[in-house]
């Protein structure tokens, strides 16, 4: 039993106090054993202080891949306190963990490498703030290749896009399918990091874009409406905050 409370025994849950409107802070203890290592990590540990987390940090424009929540809490809570705190200076260890303890949570095989994907580029960042440009860098790569393959950017002769309307597109294609095989070798180490953020990137960008966009709409109607209605009902603004919410979660099993 990987993820149990304290006794060692019953399985572990999550106990969230509600701090703020996307913050939660762990209430109860649970335990965590590395299969692979034997090593014990008490989650919230006293010696980091109150563990304060907002679940899986997944940026709202990707929850329809990936909740905030779900059978990763455990071991997205666990990665916070890691990175944090016992394995702050070993980010590249506490990615594995986590990792490693989503596949005992039965979380899908695609999903939790495509998450440790996520924060090992996070951990890439950490340690060289100006690999970010790097990263950038390889994601549009990708990104340009799906846009050049979806209508009806593929035919769009303006800005960018004629140049890339020139690519003949079963190049397009062989270079999206083996491209990121060949070139992620750039990764070193990290190869398997270079591999799936390209596949990732050349997957998930163009409905990613259209999110970008009607969201952008949605936001601007939404701060309108907000407008029209402070004006009508001024009162609203002397009433006092919402009160806070208690979260109880217990995972299956």
């Amino acid at each position: 039993m990987p993820f149990s409370e304290l006794d060692g025994t019953t399985p572990a849950r999550i106990v969230l106090e509600q701090i703020g409107p996307k913050t939660f802070r762990l209430v109860e203890s649970f335990r965590y054993v590395d299969a692979a290592t034997g090593d014990s990590f008490l989650v919230p540990d006293p010696r980091w202080g109150d563990l304060r987390t907002d679940l899986a940090s997944v940026p709202a424009v990707l929850q329809w891949v990936v909740p905030r929540y779900g059978q990763h809490t455990l071991p997205a809570v666990l990665h916070d306190q890691l990175v944090r705190g016992d394995l702050a200076a070993d980010r590249e260890r506490a990615d594995r963990v986590f990792r490693d303890a989503m596949g005992e949570q039965g979380v899908p095989l695609a999903r939790r490498w495509l998450m440790w994907a996520a924060v090992s580029i996070g951990t890439v960042v950490a340690e060289r703030r100006w690999r970010i440009v790097l990263v950038a860098l390889w994601v549009l790569l990708w990104a340009a290749l799906a846009f050049r393959l979806t209508p009806p950017f593929a035919t769009w002769d303006v800005w960018v896009f004629n140049t890339l309307v020139r690519i003949p597109w079963w190049s397009a294609v062989l270079a999206a399918v083996v491209g990121p095989l060949v070139l992620g070798v750039v990764w070193l180490r990290r190869y398997l990091v270079g591999v799936i953020s390209g596949y990732g990137a050349f997957l998930f960008s163009v409905p990613l874009v259209a999110i970008l966009i009607a969201l952008a709409v949605y936001r601007i109607v939404e701060a309108g409406a907000t407008v029209v209605d402070a004006r009508r009902r001024p009162s609203r603004r002397r009433q006092p905050p919402p009160a806070s919410t208690a979260v109880r979660t217990v995972p299956e099993g």
